[in-house]
């Protein structure tokens, strides 16, 4: 490969084997120039296509476009309406998907039997348009002169320039049979429409088989890819160059959750970045949600399903044992099946903690090096470990641990002392420690210095590499260039609603309030941080997702006016990094709380959950940047309590908030020094690409 990414290309084929193996090849071949490539496929197709995919180290990342039709859907008796509502859905999604991308793509290389994408790519100035046509010149020559007039329908002589004579029965089967699928001849004959205005016209052949009349042409359309080549219409281009290779091969899979998805996508863009070729895996019923929310890079990122067993669109919001067994079934065997297809193996799996049985696949593959990636901090891994050996007990009131701070019960993981909480849940929280003996690698999303005692005392046991913060490389050490995204969503933030009203309001007056993608607040506690975050008289900015805005007081949002922002969600990271924000009100889960160390944001924990109690508890005595709500004996927190807190860290004259102010700063500087080059996380993720790729 050369050192830098040239140009960045979508390619659209038919989902005809036929259309697709052809564009594939070329998608291939552009890879091999240096050109980062997305495969676009239709929404009814795609589980098929990539299913059927056989994984390369080619980065090549496969994105599907709504086409209107239910997966599965079969065109195998097309007709105009087919064609008609292809063309609707796939300009409009296509045109939404090159609008979400930055840098633009330089290029779309479609289908000529899609012609409309001329269209598409007209709307978006510097984005190329490439029809790619999939028979010969000859024949393309053959449908022009009769689209002319040249000749008729049905004609039993023709001559026409550069070719021999031919009879009817030489020309395109539609041109001289009536029989024939008249929707398919309207298709073919629509190639043509308008390829006075494209800018490139492609076709699969080469120049010694159709000489005549053709060479002329060739040569033209050769300097003008050459153009393409050199220019690449000058998008943003990363500062870093990639080396000369490839160093090693890896598979991602997190569970399909927001929270996990995010550090794992990140860690991919890291592997990415020192020359690994990365496939991020998917569960197929979730694939097209994801994969649909993707923000298109120009990183060479391959995202693959594993058969999970379930429908598309299956929810585990209930998660039960019988979900995870099942998950574990099909995952472990379809996984299994993926790496045996992969010549060469991949040389490691990372894979979610909370899916310990990926171990057990990489052991049936040998080479194969598996890696669990723990989305949550070293503490929590470490009262696991001790509760599971049984140094304490659930539900135990006061807890001594080596390398911690005395905890109470409440300072606790969620699952160890509220008897209430989902029991799948915990029992799956406690599988991730079931074999960690045995596994190549134990990367955690968090740096050295925020738990100096517990890394220490953590990696005398086990492989331990600290590899965080994993939040997007514009926020924090900038060695990504344009990477300001996670970039998959399953949700949609309002974004210049939340941005346009931030920038309204002066420096660090706003509260931010958001409890993240999974907690739920029953009714009266929901009123009550209504009438807290009222009675503070603060700006404040709140995340409450869209089923759960009916717990709202009649007329808040009237009565707080401009004074708040309620939005269903928000682009978190844009949030905290503004000027205006003063506190962030959380829920302590760790990917909100790794952002707000990152960007020095101070913070007001109120914990729900799983790690959040731990969290928040470091929040407030170790490392000192924010104050806990103080819960009464059933958990439930007043709004005298949030105006506390809200007065403690927000009042310029509050020493402890300056002391607060002060230590998220220092914070921020130690996780922005972890992925600098040379930072203890940045060598880290160094350490694992060169034991892997040996």
């Amino acid at each position: 490969m050369g050192e830098e990414t040239k140009a960045k290309v979508l390619v659209f084929p038919l989902a005809i084997q036929g259309h697709i193996n052809p564009l594939l090849q070329f998608s291939k071949r552009l890879i091999s120039k240096n050109v980062a490539v997305t495969f676009l496929t239709t929404s009814s197709t795609h589980n098929t296509i990539i299913r059927r995919a056989m994984a390369t180290a080619l980065p090549l990342s496969f994105v599907p476009l709504d086409d209107g039709f239910e997966e599965g859907h079969s065109s195998s008796e097309p007709s105009s309406e087919y064609f008609a509502k292809l063309e609707e859905n796939v300009s409009r999604s296509l045109s939404q998907l090159i609008s979400s991308m930055e840098p633009k793509p330089n290029a779309v290389v479609y289908d000529s039997c899609t012609p409309w994408i001329l269209d598409v790519c007209r709307k978006h100035p510097g984005v190329a348009a490439a029809p790619f046509f999939t028979q010969c010149s000859t024949v393309n020559a053959i449908y022009i002169h009769f689209l002319r007039g040249e000749f008729k329908e049905f004609q039993d002589d023709v001559v026409l320039p550069a070719m021999p004579p031919l009879k009817g029965s030489d020309l395109p089967g539609f041109l001289y049979d009536n029989n024939l699928c008249r929707p398919l001849f309207e298709l073919t004959c629509s190639q043509f429409v308008n390829v006075d205005h494209v800018d490139f016209f492609l076709v699969n052949s080469f120049d010694e088989l159709e000489p005549e009349g053709h060479k002329h042409k060739q040569q033209s359309l050769i300097s003008n890819i050459n153009n393409i080549k050199n220019s690449g219409i000058n998008k943003k281009r990363r500062e870093k160059k990639m080396g000369e290779e490839t160093k090693a091969k890896v598979l991602v899979f997190p569970l399909a959750i927001q929270g996990h998805i995010n550090p794992l996508l990140q860690f991919s863009k890291r592997l990415i970045s020192k020359n690994v070729a990365v496939t991020f895996l998917t569960t197929s019923s979730t694939h097209n949600t994801i994969i649909r929310r993707a923000m298109a890079t120009a990183l060479p990122l391959s995202f693959v399903p594993l058969d999970d067993g379930f429908e598309e669109g299956h929810s585990s919001s209930e998660p039960s044992s019988e979900y995870f067994a099942k998950l574990e079934e099909n995952v472990s065997r379809s996984l299994s099946q993926l790496i045996s297809s992969m010549e060469p193996k991949p040389n490691a799996v990372v894979y979610d903690s909370c899916t310990p049985w990926i171990l057990d696949v990489c052991r049936k593959h040998p080479g194969v090096a598996a890696a669990p990636f723990f989305t949550q901090c070293s503490t929590v891994n470490a009262i696991y470990i001790h509760f599971l050996r049984g140094e304490f007990k659930e539900f135990q009131d006061d807890v001594v641990l080596p390398a911690m701070p005395p905890l109470k019960g409440s300072d606790l993981p969620g699952f160890l002392y509220d008897n209430n909480l989902c029991r799948p849940l915990f029992e799956l929280t406690c599988s991730q420690f079931v074999n960690v003996d045995h596994v190549d690698f134990f990367l955690v999303n968090s740096f050295d210095e925020l738990e100096p005692e517990v890394l220490e005392w953590m990696k005398n046991q086990w492989p331990v590499k600290n590899i965080g913060p994993m939040i997007p490389s514009m926020y924090i050490d900038k060695q990504l260039p344009g990477d300001k995204d996670y970039g998959i969503s399953l949700l949609n933030a309002q974004v210049n609603e939340c941005l346009d009203w931030l920038d309204s309001k002066p420096r660090g007056s706003v509260i931010y309030v958001s409890f993240g993608s999974l907690a739920v607040l029953k009714d009266d506690q929901m009123i009550e941080v209504a009438a807290g975050l009222k009675q503070t008289g603060l700006n404040f900015i709140w995340v409450v997702r869209e089923k759960e805005t009916k717990k709202l007081p009649s007329n808040y949002i009237e009565e707080i006016g401009e004074r708040g922002l309620i939005v269903n969600w928000s682009p978190q990271l844009q949030v905290l990094e503004h000027k205006s924000i003063g506190c962030f009100i959380t829920h302590c889960g760790w990917n909100s709380t790794l952002e707000a160390l990152s960007l020095g944001v101070a913070l007001i924990g109120m914990p729900a959950y799983s790690d959040q109690p731990t969290n928040a508890k470091f929040i407030e005595d170790v490392w000192k940047v924010g104050t806990r709500v103080k819960a009464d004996k059933d958990g439930f927190v007043t709004k005298e309590e949030i105006v506390r807190c809200v007065g403690e860290v927000m009042e310029e004259t509050s020493e402890k908030g300056k002391d607060i102010r002060k230590n998220a700063m220092r914070l921020m500087e130690f996780a922005k020094q972890a992925l600098a080059e040379g930072g203890n996380s940045d060598k880290n993720i160094d350490e694992f690409v060169a034991k892997i790729a040996r």
